[in-house]
Order: structure tokens, then sequence, then C-alpha cells
């Protein structure tokens, strides 16, 4: 099959968030034996993915049997991508990621959260299929934009690129607890988790912390248990992250709603090295740490977390068990070559309908 992958965005080197995504797709797909290929979008050294430009546009649309577009909220130059790539003429299968209320965080007032789900609406009429990454976000586009055939396919992790490390035999090391992420963005409350590390750092608990993001995001002055070594390339993520116990995954309130809904490329990632998760009970989080006993729910507010970090240091056993479920977790079904099968199926299907 030959995919004509629209991203949107830089994949290779893999950077973070949809980049990871992106990248981990192309490479599933391309192992599994199909062709990518891209019109403006993407980079060059990618090798995954075949890369047209401006005039090519018509050799890219000879070369592809249907298209694969990620949708965003600010997707209007991949509308205007969709238009000249003449929508009637081939099948279109979106991938959605979250819901329109992320808006809401940075500044967007309500008519400005309406109006990206009327604008998405427009364009869904020429969709054949689209992937939502939760049942959430799936319902999404089924019933606000009108998709009838859609699909749920969460993320997941490389099990072969992040795997537990070697842990401290002394029981005097301290627990490690690591968050990963973009700290620009406004839904991570990366405040509870400075004020968490304060609080315990005053009863002078055995726990460090550690942020793995750009550091000019933060607090000038953090406490003194807490250290952030800045942005690590996601390659070479795997080796910190096994050192650590805990993965600190915590949405900011707005209201009495966490309005964000997704499947966190860090949750896996978390996982897959064999930590304890510590989150909120909520969407597709809160289904996975039930299921799999793979870590304990959190309100957020910093009071609670210290408490859950403190039950974790006291048992370090329990704590080593909620990470092999993890990790089990991520083996058996929360990986990127079953999400890959999956969207494989879809893809060919939609093809078959098509013809």
């Amino acid at each position: 099959m030959n995919i004509g992958f629209l991203y949107g965005q830089k994949t290779y080197p893999p950077g973070s968030g949809g980049s990871v995504h992106g990248y981990q797709l192309a490479k599933g797909l391309t192992e599994r034996g199909h062709r990518l290929f891209s019109w403006y979008y993407g980079q060059e050294d990618s090798p995954f993915i075949t890369h047209f430009r401006g005039r090519q546009i018509l050799r890219f649309l000879w070369a592809v049997d249907l298209l694969y577009v990620r949708i965003n909220w600010n997707s209007k130059g991949t509308f205007r991508t969709l238009r000249r790539l003449r929508l009637g003429k081939l099948p279109v299968v979106w991938e959605l990621n979250g819901l329109p209320q992320e808006l809401s965080y940075i500044g967007n007032t309500e008519d400005e959260v309406r109006a990206a789900t009327d604008r998405l609406r427009r364009m869904a009429r020429h969709v054949d299929a689209a992937i939502g990454v939760t049942e959430r976000v799936r319902d999404y586009l089924e019933n606000e934009l009108g998709i009838p055939r859609t699909y749920c396919i969460p993320n997941g992790s490389d099990p072969e690129l992040f795997r537990p490390g070697e842990q401290p035999a002394s029981r005097d090391a301290p627990l490690r607890v690591v968050w990963i992420g973009g700290t620009k963005w406004p839904w991570h409350d990366l405040d509870a988790l400075i004020q968490t590390a304060a609080l315990l750092a005053k009863r002078n608990a055995n726990v460090q912390f550690t942020i793995y993001g750009n550091r000019e995001n933060l607090r000038k002055t953090l406490p003194s248990n807490v250290r952030c070594p800045g942005k690590v390339p996601y390659l070479k993520l795997s080796n910190l992250l096994s050192s650590a116990h805990v993965g600190l995954h915590s949405f900011r309130r707005r209201g009495e709603e966490l309005s964000i809904d997704g499947s966190p490329l860090k949750l896996f990632d978390y996982m897959a090295c064999g930590l304890t998760i510590l989150a909120q009970d909520t969407g597709q989080t809160g289904s996975i740490i039930r299921e799999w006993d793979c870590g304990l729910f959190t309100t957020g507010e910093p009071e609670d977390v210290a408490e859950k970090i403190l039950i974790l240091e006291g048992d370090r056993e329990r704590c080593r068990q909620l990470g092999h479920n993890g990790r089990r977790a991520v083996v058996e079904y929360y990986n990127w070559e079953r999400a890959a099968a999956e969207t494989e199926e879809l893809l060919e299907a939609v093809l078959g309908t098509a013809r």
C-alpha cells in the first residue's frame, strides 16, 4: 500500500509528542511493507518517508493510494493542502489526538473552541474514516464531526527501546520520581509537582524528583529535591527513565473538570521502563491503571500526590510490582507494533471499500 502520510510536523528525528507518534507509526507501517509519501510535510532525511515538494504534487498524487492525515486545532494549512490534493479523488483517513477543550488552556474563548469544531466538521464530509486515540476522542469524531466510520487506536511505547534498568539494592536509596514532557503546555500541572516536592523536602522524605523538559519554562528557584537537566532527545530517554521508580502524570484542572483527554506517550514510556504510574483517575489513563494494576491514583493536589509518593517510598516491593505490571501491559498490548498493525488493518479496509 502506498500511503500519503500528511503528518503536519517533523517526525525525524523524533522529538516529542506528535513527532514521536508520527515517527513510530511511519516506522511501523514501513516495516510492514508499506511505502509512505508526503507533500511538503516532514523532513527529507526521514528513512521512512519519500518527500515531494511544490510542483511535485502530481507525482505525489500518482504515487499514493490514500491519504493519512493528522488533524489538530490549527489545521488550516492542512485543509488548504487537502483541497489542492482534490479530496474527492483519494480515500482519506484522519487521526485525532485530543479534544478541542485543549484550546481553552491556551487562552481561546468558548466561541473559538466551537469554531474549531465547526471547521473540522466542514472538512469531515470528505473523510472516509477516522482514528481517535481514546474512546472519548472517537466519540467526538463520530458524534460531533459526523464521521460514521470511526475507530479507537491507543498509543503505546517501544518495549525494545524503553526497558527497565537495574535498581539499587540498598533500601536507603531515594525513591526517584520523574516527569517528562513539554513544560510550556499549561495543561501540565507542574506547579503541583513543585509544591509536592517542597512538601516532601520539608519532611526530609527520601525522595528525589527529576523533570525532563525545557528548564526556562519552570520557576527560577526549585526545591532542593528537584533537578531539571533539560530536554532530552527521545532516542536517549530510555536510560534515564529506567533508573527511576515512579512516573508522574498530572493535568491541571479548569473548574471542576479535567478537560484534557488523550493517550499520553509519557504514560506508556514510563510503563515500558517498569515505573509505577501516579496519575489522576480519568479517561484512558484511569482505565489502564485499573485494568493492569500498574499505578496509584491521585487527585493531583500536592498533599495527595505527596501522600501517594510516601506510600510507594515505604513499600518498595509494591512499587516494583506495580511497575512490573505496567511493563507487561506494554509488551502485551500498549506498543507501537500493535498500533501499526491496527492502523494497517483500517487502511486496508478503507482502500478495499474505495475500490
